[in-house]
């Protein structure tokens, strides 16, 4: 008996690419049709977003009365959407995928087990609730939407056409969905490929070759595609953020990370105190909440509401027209839209937030120009909410259009910021379990 021919042949990416000939090609092909799909929805909701912002803008500009009636009852439809057909107690936006690949860790490949929180039907409701959401002038924004649409619906067709395509974890295609997602939310290539590294890093994955190999080959294919799209934050009067004024952003950095955590934390906290209420008080709170948004829209102002995106532009435009009533305006009705349980993500508030944060800052000290501020504030107050260090330093790098030699001072602000909201969240936790510590008779 010849014991060799009997040993199992080692299997890797390469062995399976030469016995599946014909699953290669509709893989390839499916993965080229799911991201040009990916790119024409995802850009269309983008488009709606931004226009019904504009238009909630005008509302409260215009009919200020009638937005404190449209506002909360839009409030509640967008809330109710998601908590009637896309529950989820751990959170909103991002949070949805952190738990799908959580779950899969117990349940590998199981879609019914995370379909709850990434499939076809949480994709259209955070479509529909997202932009219900912006259109009533809530101040959540697009880009975590963006990323939950895209992985849910590359991980559901992936699932569904099992048969047809090679053999690839469910956890593989939720990186894929990462990489897309991203980079059509920020036009950012670096930071899509970036994003799944730190994302492969933290959750400790091991499927990294089939990870990249895949990630790379649909970011070639949208910066084909994506290639002629402008910035979103566009930057022209900045070519390097000089260093000799690195200790200024190093305050900067600490007083928005803690900003950023305060934020991030109470937003956790209320979010799920509200979400578990299942009597008919539920109903009234997004119809309370969304009064307060109103009326913190009409008095503090209309760049203290919506995505972030129009008040970010504005503040590099004109870091000089902008003070502390739009950056409590916006910190407030951020939190008390998030907390409605509404489809909507931190990423773009934090963002502008940072921006109008960074020129009031700034205007304390002469000669600088305000615009190193702006900058050093989006990075600062963006890190801890995206919870990725590198990439978002990245993302403002290439969102901004910037010259890539401030890359590196970005990244230094952004880590400062991420480990002090680490080194927060462990005495914050600390504390929590001291105050609440369950006791024994």
């Amino acid at each position: 008996m010849n014991i060799a021919k009997n040993k199992p042949i080692p299997k890797n990416i390469f062995s399976l690419l030469k016995k599946n000939y014909f699953k290669v090609f509709l893989t390839s092909f499916f993965l080229i049709f799911i991201t040009f799909a990916l790119v024409f929805f995802v850009i269309f909701y983008c488009d709606v977003f931004y226009k019904f912002s504009d238009l909630a803008k005008d509302r409260i500009i215009k009919a200020p009365q009638t937005t404190i009636i449209i506002t909360p009852l839009l409030f509640w439809i967008s809330a109710f959407l998601c908590k009637k057909y896309a529950y989820n107690p751990f959170g909103s936006g991002l949070e949805n995928v952190t738990f799908a690949l959580k779950k899969l860790e117990k349940y590998p490949n199981k879609y019914k087990k995370i379909a709850n929180f990434i499939g076809f039907k949480v994709a259209i409701i955070t479509f529909f609730s997202s932009l219900i959401s912006t259109y009533s002038g809530g101040s959540l924004g697009r880009e975590a939407p963006s990323i939950v649409i895209a992985v849910s619906l590359v991980v559901s067709s992936a699932y569904y056409l099992r048969k047809f395509l090679l053999k690839i974890a469910l956890e593989i295609w939720i990186y894929v969905g990462y990489a897309i997602g991203l980079f059509i939310a920020f036009n950012a290539p670096v930071a899509g490929i970036i994003y799944v590294i730190e994302k492969m890093i933290k959750n400790k994955c091991k499927n990294y070759l089939k990870i990249m190999i895949l990630s790379i080959f649909v970011i070639i294919i949208l910066v084909f595609l994506l290639n002629n799209h402008l910035a979103i934050y566009p930057v022209k009067n900045i070519n390097k953020i000089n260093f000799k004024y690195f200790h200024y952003f190093i305050f900067l950095s600490i007083i928005c990370g803690c900003l950023s955590f305060l934020l991030l934390n109470a937003c956790r906290h209320y979010y799920k105190k509200i979400i578990i209420i299942k009597d008919y008080k539920w109903h009234f709170i997004p119809l309370i909440l969304g009064v307060i948004v109103a009326l913190i829209g009409i008095n503090f102002g209309i760049y203290s509401v919506g995505g972030g995106i129009r008040t970010t532009n504005q503040v590099i435009a004109n870091p000089e027209m902008f003070g502390y009533k739009e950056f409590l305006g916006r910190y407030f009705s951020t939190f008390f839209t998030f907390i409605t349980a509404s489809a909507g993500g931190l990423v773009a508030p934090s963002i502008a937030m940072g921006a109008v944060f960074g020129s009031i800052y700034g205007s304390f000290f002469e000669n600088i120009p305000l615009l190193f501020f702006v900058i050093v504030g989006m990075t600062a107050f963006l890190s801890p909410i995206l919870n990725v260090p590198v990439t978002s330093a990245i993302v403002i790098v290439e969102s901004t259009r910037i010259d890539y030699s401030n890359f590196i001072i970005l990244a230094i602000i952004s880590l400062i910021s991420f480990f002090l909201n680490n080194i927060l969240q462990k005495i914050y936790s600390k504390i929590r379990v001291k105050l609440f510590k369950p006791t024994t008779n």
